[in-house]
């Protein structure tokens, strides 16, 4: 994958976290939304399924098998070892964006 492939798998990354925060956000807006006497039941119900199957950072017994976050890890693990970095620039950006990964082990020889 050249670098502009995984700037923009990294952007994709970026913005996949943010929709997860949106829906959580939105959910709980639409929750505010309803008249006090029936939001009981549709956190009970609704808000707490939408909840689950974001991530386990919720207050409901139970979760999802794999939840939106999950999927977000593992398309990150899996293409941690197939970052290509042509110069220091790019390699600064990734790590700017994103942490030093264990993972990734680069040689100055290996830029062009």
């Amino acid at each position: 994958m050249d670098s502009c492939g995984v700037i923009k798998m990294l952007e994709d990354q970026e913005r996949f976290e943010e929709i997860i925060g949106e829906i959580s956000e939105l959910a709980r807006e639409a929750l505010d939304l309803l008249p006090e006497d029936i939001q009981e039941n549709a956190r009970s119900y609704w808000y707490s399924h939408i909840l689950c199957a974001l991530n386990d950072d919720h207050e409901f017994i139970g979760g999802s098998m794999l939840h939106m976050n999950d999927s977000l890890e593992e398309w990150s693990s899996n293409n941690n070892s197939n970052y290509e970095f042509n110069s220091q620039e790019e390699w600064d950006d990734y790590v700017a964006r994103n942490g030093l990964s264990e993972e990734l082990k680069l040689d100055e020889e290996d830029w062009d």
